[in-house]
């Protein structure tokens, strides 16, 4: 969860129908999203790649999250079974959009370009960063900002 949620920013129903078949790892580590409302090519940071090629390969052709008969179009079906794990009782539960908020965080702190930030999210529009940016200091949370970024990276 942690490697596929803040590596790789997967939306929280992603892991639960992710094959190790879909992880790549000639070069960089890439997670191949191809069903749900966004198919995309994700580059897995660089500290989690090493685990999910490790995970991957275990799989094979089967499911990297929890391997056998489940129903996978539940869509809280990996937040369900992070509920249940043994945790700080003051600490934040973890949960895959706690997990993706990082992901996201972590590469408007590093200066991704915007139109990778969108692509490798799946998310459409730059103005919906705003509710990531505010957490990022030095990052603006206007919308007006953000597009105005984004347009201008366009022009580049």
């Amino acid at each position: 969860m942690v490697v596929f949620g803040i590596g790789a920013g997967l939306r929280p129903g992603e892991p639960a129908a992710l094959r190790g078949s879909d992880v790549t790892g000639r070069g960089p580590v890439v997670v191949q999203v191809a069903g749900g409302p966004a198919p995309r090519a994700v580059p897995v940071a660089a500290r989690y790649a090493g685990r999910a090629a490790g995970l991957a390969r275990r799989a094979g052709g089967g499911f990297v999250f929890r391997p056998g008969p489940a129903d996978r179009g539940y869509k809280n079906f990996v937040n369900n079974f992070a509920g249940r794990l043994a945790r700080d009782p003051v600490a934040p539960p973890l949960s895959m959009s706690r997990a993706r908020s990082s992901f996201i965080c972590d590469h408007l702190a590093a200066g991704t370009p915007l139109r990778a930030l969108l692509a490798i999210t799946g998310i459409t529009e730059a103005e919906s960063l705003a509710r990531y940016a505010r957490h990022v200091q030095g990052v603006s949370p206007s919308k007006a900002v953000l597009r105005a970024r984004w347009h201008a990276e366009a022009r580049q």
